[in-house]
C-alpha cells in the first residue's frame, strides 16, 4: 500500500551555505532516485528575506552547480520547493509558519521534520518554539539536529535537558553528515577483505579510533 500522507521537511538555515552546499543537492539526489514522490515538500526557513522565486533560484543554482545539465525533473522538483522568513527566536514567527504549511497542504494536516542546519545557539529556541506550536497541529513532528551538538559539555547537556523536556527518544535524530561519506562507509569492507587489517583490528589490540575529513572550507563558512 503506498502512503499518501503529505511528508514536509522544514529546513532552518537555508539561506546557509550548508543548504546550498549539501542539502539542497542531497534533496535533489533522492529525489531524482524516486525516495522522494510528490507528497513531499521543502519549506526552507531563513532570517534572510526572499521571495518564492527568488528561493527557487537559489535552489536551482545549487542543484545545477553540483549536476549540471543531467539535474534532470528539477522543475517538477521546485514545485513542491517553498520559503519562508522570521525569527528562530519569535514564537509568533513560528504559529505563521504552521499555518503557512497548512495553506501549502491544501488545509491537510501533515508529518512534519524539522531539520536544524543552523548554529548550536539557537537549536534550544527552535525546539521550544516547535514544542509549542506545530508539534500541536502536525501529525507527526520529528526534528533533525545538525552537529555541532553545543559548543561544550554544559552546552550540550543544557540543549539535552531542552530537546528531552519537549520531544520523545524516538523523534530525535543527532546527524553528522560526514558519516555517510564513502572512505567512512568503506571501513567495514575493507578490514573483511583484508586478512592483515582483520587480524590486527580487534577489541583488545585498539587504544582508539580517530578519522580526520579536511576540509577546504572552515567552520567560519
Amino acid at each position: 500500500m503506498i502512503d499518501r500522507t503529505l511528508k514536509q521537511l522544514i529546513l532552518f538555515g537555508a539561506t546557509g551555505d550548508l543548504a546550498s552546499l549539501k542539502l539542497f543537492p542531497a534533496i535533489y539526489e533522492l529525489y531524482s532516485q524516486q525516495q522522494l514522490n510528490d507528497n513531499f515538500q521543502l519549506i526552507g526557513f531563513g532570517r534572510t528575506e526572499l521571495s518564492l522565486d527568488e528561493f527557487r533560484r537559489l535552489f536551482r543554482k545549487s542543484v545545477e552547480d553540483r549536476f549540471g545539465a543531467s539535474a534532470k525533473n528539477l522543475d517538477k522538483l521546485l514545485n513542491n520547493i517553498y520559503y519562508f522568513s522570521g525569527q528562530y527566536d519569535s514564537v509568533e514567527s513560528y504559529e505563521k509558519l504552521g499555518n503557512y504549511c497548512l495553506e501549502i497542504a491544501a488545509g491537510s494536516q501533515s508529518e512534519i521534520v524539522a531539520y536544524c542546519s543552523v548554529p548550536p545557539s539557537v537549536f534550544g529556541n527552535i525546539v521550544e518554539n516547535l514544542a509549542e506550536t506545530l508539534k500541536k497541529s502536525a501529525t507527526s513532528l520529528k526534528i533533525v539536529i545538525e552537529k555541532p551538538f553545543g559548543v561544550d559539555e554544559k552546552s550540550a547537556e543544557d540543549l539535552f535537558r531542552i530537546i528531552s523536556r519537549h520531544f520523545e527518544e524516538k523523534d530525535v535524530y543527532l546527524l553528522d553528515h560526514f558519516l555517510g561519506k564513502r572512505p567512512i562507509q568503506s571501513i567495514l569492507k575493507l578490514r573483511m577483505e583484508n586478512n592483515v587489517i582483520n587480524l590486527m583490528i580487534k577489541g583488545q589490540e585498539i587504544a582508539g579510533i580517530k578519522i580526520t575529513a579536511w576540509e577546504k572550507a572552515g567552520v567560519d563558512k
